[in-house]
């Protein structure tokens, strides 16, 4: 799990500003080393949630910061605590408000899937993709879980070789969803709304029981 910023202007023909833009990374090197100054975010344990997402801020994107603990359902007991005392999907949510609010250009949302539940990293991505057009900024959702790319991003970029051989939701060109993703995928498209649900199985579960009853 890792928050990364950057203040370099990425190349618009790629990534869009105010997009986000979900990118499938599979060993995790490309963005490293097209990026220039990448870096990762850092934090004192030992500083209150709300001291820490205050300082130095960006002056024009302070004012999102009440609105990102709404979304993400960050309660008044936990912006007191101490950064040392939260769980890691809770951090991972403080780090992301946090550079949201920062002078930052690019947001990298590196792998944050492998600490995040379903409904958790879908309430996260959709919020991303509608700050990405409020600030001005690129986000970046990085993964290997095809998946996890295909309800909220504005753009798909597939990473293969360390060359981008997908761009603009050229979908003939994607490699397979498991089955799992093609079964959320039009589940959703079929007013499922599976951000209701912490993971795709617990819709199926759903479906079986009111057969059952039926």
């Amino acid at each position: 799990m890792e928050i990364k910023y950057s203040s370099f202007r990425l190349d618009d023909k790629i990534y869009n500003t105010n997009e986000l833009s979900g990118v499938y990374d599979e060993d995790g090197s490309f963005l490293d080393n097209t990026i220039p100054d990448i870096r990762t975010l850092t934090y004192n344990k030992n500083l209150p949630v709300m001291w820490f997402l205050k300082l130095k801020t960006h002056r024009d994107r302070k004012k999102f910061i009440p609105e990102l603990l709404l979304e993400f359902e960050i309660s008044k007991e936990l912006q007191k605590r101490k950064l040392g005392t939260l769980s890691e999907s809770e951090l991972l949510k403080i780090l992301i408000i946090k550079v949201c609010v920062s002078d930052a250009r690019v947001i990298v949302l590196d792998s944050i899937d492998s600490v995040l539940n379903w409904k958790d990293l879908n309430t996260v991505l959709k919020k991303m993709r509608s700050h990405a057009k409020a600030s001005g900024q690129n986000i970046l959702f990085t993964t290997n879980k095809l998946d996890n790319i295909v309800n909220y991003s504005d753009k798909y970029i597939i990473i293969k070789d360390n060359k981008i051989t997908y761009n603009n939701k050229d979908f003939s060109a994607m490699p397979d969803l498991t089955e799992t993703g093609k079964f959320a995928e039009m589940a959703n498209k079929r007013g499922a709304d599976l951000h209701k649900y912490k993971d795709p199985s617990d819709l199926l579960k759903a479906i079986y029981r009111d057969v059952k009853r039926r």
